[in-house]
């Protein structure tokens, strides 16, 4: 299904194109624009994906902000760096990106706090990182495995399958 944007996009797209082809080919011109309709489509998939990626790159850097001000009280961007084992300049750069979006602001000494944009996001993965690494110890699985996997579960999972799990959860708990 096309969006209206993603439609105006690809008329844009077709028109530039379009003197490649004799007005006496129509044949063939209706082969390129489906042909090109379905690359566009295959661009469209990889940019989402990449939006994912960056949307549960974005969730860690911000549970792990919450973790940090939890433990030592502030979070300064080399506590982060330390922390993921990532490069100080690679941290810099997503600090900086959230300060834009509104998620972190950063005081004269360079502590970072979570606004409440931000600090909603980081408690959501925060309690679905926990929950689900109990879920997998009380299963059986090992402690270090357990964490490991509800991390990359948790920002997989969707909100009604996570809400039956704590339901489920709560109602075993509170059984015993």
């Amino acid at each position: 299904v096309f969006s209206m944007r993603r439609a105006v996009r690809l008329k844009h797209l077709v028109k530039y194109c379009r003197f490649i082809f004799d007005k006496k080919t129509p044949l063939c011109y209706n082969t390129f624009v489906f042909d090109l309709i379905y690359i566009y489509e295959a661009i469209e998939d990889t940019r989402r994906c990449c939006i994912v990626k960056i949307h549960e790159s974005a969730e860690n850097y911000l549970e792990t902000i919450l973790i940090l001000k939890a433990r030592n009280g502030f979070v300064r961007s080399i506590d982060i760096a330390n922390e993921l084992s990532f490069t100080k300049p690679s941290i810099s750069v997503a600090m900086k990106a959230f300060r834009e979006e509104g998620y972190i602001e950063m005081n004269e000494e360079g502590h970072i706090t979570l606004t409440p944009s931000g600090l909603a996001i980081a408690e959501k993965i925060y309690e679905r990182h926990q929950t689900l690494a109990k879920v997998l110890m009380s299963i059986g699985v090992s402690e270090e495995t357990a964490y490991a996997d509800a991390c990359k579960i948790e920002h997989d999972i969707s909100d009604e399958t996570f809400d039956k799990i704590k339901a489920h959860i709560g109602k075993h708990t509170s059984c015993q």
